[in-house]
């Protein structure tokens, strides 16, 4: 495609912004037909590898260097996933395959409430996110871990709950202290046989 395609009274970034999409296309064209463009087959995408994110989320769909780097692949703006309200425990490792063929931009965890609890209702839901901390429980002067962590990859986001009766054996409170909306600020400690984790993520 040539620039005189281009109309003369676009501005100037205007017609930056298509001359770069009628090169990305020219280059497509490349890669779908050789012949028509001089015979010339092209095999290394690297240079492409550091384009695609100036167009990514500008229309419904973005091209993307596959992982082999051997061609383009498209992706659908807002593909996302998510997961089935799946029941925890203290100490639980849990996995959770999202499929998305790259590692999430954005990954959200909730708690959906099964039972009423400390001051939650059934069916209503916490946002909580990875990050762990230490309690001291005053009753008995002993540290407690509380909190989960995350390790994300392609294809699966796999969440670790602590163990809140570390280091003090047998404390056994629940990993995840809420302020109790019914109880003037103070916090509880939820009561996991009553809630489930969800897991949201997008590309």
């Amino acid at each position: 495609m040539a620039d005189q395609n281009i109309p003369d009274s676009l501005h100037g970034n205007d017609r930056d912004k298509i001359s770069f999409f009628q090169s990305l296309l020219d280059r497509v064209n490349a890669l779908e037909n050789p012949a028509a463009s001089g015979g010339v087959t092209v095999s290394d995408f690297t240079d492409l590898a550091d384009t695609f994110t100036s167009y990514t989320g500008k229309s419904k769909q973005h091209l993307r260097v596959n992982t082999a780097e051997t061609g383009l692949e498209t992706v659908a703006t807002g593909a996302d996933y998510t997961s089935s309200d799946t029941t925890i425990a203290a100490a639980g490792t849990y996995s959770f395959t999202h499929s998305l063929g790259a590692i999430p931009t954005k990954i959200k965890y909730f708690l959906v409430c099964q039972s009423d609890d400390q001051g939650y209702f059934t069916g209503e839901i916490i946002d909580v996110a990875p990050g762990t901390s230490l309690y001291r429980w005053v009753a008995t002067a002993t540290l407690q871990y509380l909190g989960f962590s995350a390790k994300v990859d392609t294809s699966n986001i796999t969440v670790y709950i602590s163990d809140p009766a570390l280091p003090s054996a047998g404390a056994g409170n629940s990993p995840f202290p809420v302020i109790n909306p019914a109880a003037a600020g103070a916090i509880g400690f939820l009561d996991l046989t009553k809630w489930k984790m969800r897991v949201v993520a997008s590309l």
